[in-house]
């Protein structure tokens, strides 16, 4: 805010309503995002619901084995599988593509001698991700930013693999649905009943 101008300094200070609210920040002071680390992202639509996925709505009598992607979940895996393509030092650990939202563990590296290459931050390649996306449909489609959680040791990131290879069965819980999409190119972490229909 502009110091400057006392008038906005007495508006935010003393607005009737009593201070104006602060946006939350979402990234954790003390990590450098340019730095060597795993991280596990999830990216929405906005508003939540059904873009990725063209069968979803199966129930227990007639199971889908894995979902038909609708062009836009097409858009969205091409864009996964080119991020290695353009980052050298960003790689794609494990991906899922649920019906409204995206999972990505991407992991940052280093040279030989640890130290960090020319390298994009995290809200570069998520972002670069997001606006190439929403080029190529016409329109967009994502919720603002997206959510991270560094994973600083091996536990948090086999916790995140779990959470990931089990988000399509929660799914299933909560609408009746067992489709998954999960791409071999990366390190297959899943049970055979989770590949995809490609």
């Amino acid at each position: 805010m502009r110091t400057d101008i006392p008038f906005l300094i007495k508006m935010n200070a003393d607005h009737p309503s009593g201070p104006l609210p602060q946006r939350k920040k979402n990234r954790w002071p003390q990590h450098d995002y340019a730095g060597c680390s795993r991280y596990f992202v999830t990216i929405c639509v906005q508003p939540q619901r059904n873009v990725f996925w063209a069968n979803v709505g199966a129930d227990s009598i007639r199971p889908l084995p894995a979902p038909d992607l609708t062009p836009e979940g097409k858009t969205v895996l091409t864009a996964i599988r080119a991020i290695v393509a353009h980052y050298d030092p960003v790689e794609v650990d494990h991906f899922c593509i649920m019906p409204d939202h995206v999972h990505l563990i991407l992991r940052f590296s280093a040279d030989a001698d640890g130290r960090m290459l020319s390298a994009p931050t995290l809200s570069t390649v998520v972002g670069s991700m997001k606006r190439w996306v929403s080029r190529q449909i016409g329109r967009s489609l994502w919720q603002k930013s997206f959510y991270d959680r560094v994973l600083r040791t091996e536990e948090e990131y086999q916790s995140a693999l779990r959470y990931i290879d089990g988000n399509p069965a929660q799914w299933q819980a909560d609408h009746g649905d067992d489709s998954l999409l999960f791409d071999d190119e990366f390190p297959a972490r899943v049970p055979p009943a989770c590949k995809p229909k490609l």
